[in-house]
């Protein structure tokens, strides 16, 4: 729970010509999702087949809710580092988001277009802003894909901490 799929089978509701296709999840709830005409769900992937599912997207969406729970019915949004949205930013698409403390520790208006969580009038505004103007909205992706470089690969998170390993010894 907390994953946002209500938000994408809203929009795909408000958006009939955009196809929005789905991977991972629990299959019982995305099946219903996919009776939409422009939903398409593909199951869990292995990893080394995201990177192509990403890549073939036009346009990212990570609807995190305000709560996120695990398998084990823990509530994570708060202390979440979602991988997801590293790898979105990797992939130099048009990231549209939730506007999450979690997620905003990474994000902002320069490189994604952060929306509410429950506000849905504000995530068709974002997507319409994506549609209509993607170039824009590409240079906002090429903000995230340099932030990403500079802040978040293995290699420069392994040297902050050992930047930080070696201020406190």
């Amino acid at each position: 729970r907390g994953k946002g799929l209500e938000i994408i089978i809203s929009l795909a509701e408000i958006f009939p010509n955009i196809g929005f296709h789905l991977a991972g999840g629990p299959e019982r709830e995305l099946i219903k999702a996919e009776q939409k005409n422009n939903i398409y769900y593909y199951g869990y992937l292995k990893h080394k087949q995201t990177g192509i599912f990403r890549n073939s997207c036009e346009i990212l969406i990570a609807p995190y809710q305000r709560e996120v729970h695990i398998a084990s019915g823990m509530q994570i949004a708060s202390f979440m580092s979602p991988l997801k949205i590293f790898e979105y930013m990797a992939s130099q698409k048009p990231i549209l988001a939730s506007d999450i403390s979690s997620i905003r520790n990474v994000l902002d208006e320069s490189n994604s277009f952060l929306s509410p969580p429950d506000d849905i009038l504000k995530w068709k505004e974002n997507l319409q802003k994506i549609v209509e103007n993607y170039e824009d909205a590409k240079e906002k992706a090429n903000n995230a894909y340099e932030k990403f470089i500079n802040n978040y690969t293995w290699k420069k998170r392994a040297e902050n901490i050992l930047k930080n390993i070696e201020i406190n010894t």
